[in-house]
């Protein structure tokens, strides 16, 4: 079984998934222009991927990376790998609930209304 060792800091996360599945370790650093927003660029790490067997979205971390950080990458044939932190499940009705409620919550928070479409609580997609 491939893993992946990420070195970061003082912190080492071992992702790899027993079965059938993809991880990834993919490093975002955004931009942003102060034409249009106040908010601060920002760099991270995130590490996540999908468990095809439970059909989950799953997440071991996602770290804020500043100027002079450095990240090692190592990949490892065998060996133990950390669970991941967090697993979401994809196109289940649990799913499905998840996010609604996301959507709800959003609403309430900015003050949104939800106008629901009687029929379309019975799909998948």
């Amino acid at each position: 079984m491939i893993r992946l060792e990420i070195h970061y800091r003082d912190k080492i996360v071992n992702m790899g998934l027993p079965e059938c599945g993809v991880f990834t370790a993919i490093v975002s650093a955004v931009n942003r222009s102060p034409r249009i927003s106040d908010a601060k660029d920002c760099v991270y790490l995130h590490l996540g991927g999908l468990d095809s067997i439970s059909n989950e979205q799953v997440d071991w971390d996602t770290l804020n990376l500043v100027p002079g950080d450095a990240v090692q990458i190592t990949v490892v044939e065998d060996g133990e790998v950390d669970p991941p932190t967090t697993r979401k499940p994809l196109n289940t009705k649990a799913y499905r609930e998840q996010q609604e409620q996301e959507v709800r919550s959003a609403a309430a928070k900015y003050g949104w209304t939800i106008i629901e479409n009687p029929s379309s609580g019975d799909e998948d997609s």
